[in-house]
């Protein structure tokens, strides 16, 4: 089977933000600058990798995410949101629902079906597997948080929040992305 080890974007040490370096953050790859390449091929050998390694991406900024992601890889530390469990509530905007799904299983969350929402439903649910709170994810809709917020009585999480959290390679407080 084939696997990806590298990701190769341009000359910069900052990127755009796309799916590939996300899941490549995601999956503790190296993001590297396409002048590894160019080196390596003048040079006929693989050069160290290090010294072309992405930093962060153009939104972000210098986070050094591509490496904390691979560092924590190669250590085998937990998953960045390891015991984490969310349900879909509305659509998902952010990238398709198929990649967004797969980015979050690689970053640890666990995809449930949404709880069934009525009078018996307790106000914290539990996962039966993880005992963690079940979040809701939704987009960025203020009107779909405040619902989602009414009928479970759990502040859900957003797909920007992820997606902020997976870029800084650290889980942000909800409250510093702005909705």
């Amino acid at each position: 089977p084939r696997t990806t080890k590298y990701f190769i974007t341009d000359d910069s040490m900052t990127c755009p933000r796309t799916t590939k370096y996300f899941m490549g953050i995601a999956g503790g790859k190296w993001i590297l600058s396409n002048q590894w390449l160019v080196q390596s091929y003048q040079c006929k050998e693989l050069l160290n990798e290090a010294p072309y390694e992405m930093q962060g991406d153009l939104e972000g900024g210098r986070t050094h995410a591509p490496r904390a992601a691979r560092m924590a890889r190669a250590l085998k530390y937990p998953l960045l949101f390891a015991d984490t469990s969310v349900y879909y509530v509305g659509e998902i905007r952010i990238m398709p629902r198929d990649q967004f799904s797969s980015l979050l299983e690689s970053v640890g969350v666990t995809i449930v079906r949404p709880p069934e929402i009525g009078a018996s439903t307790p106000a914290s649910l539990m996962s039966y597997k993880t005992q963690t709170k079940i979040k809701p994810l939704i987009d960025s809709d203020v009107t779909d948080i405040n619902k989602a917020r009414d009928e479970t009585g759990i502040e859900p999480i957003t797909a920007q929040w992820v997606i902020e959290c997976i870029a800084a390679f650290r889980v942000l407080p909800p409250e510093a992305i702005s909705r």
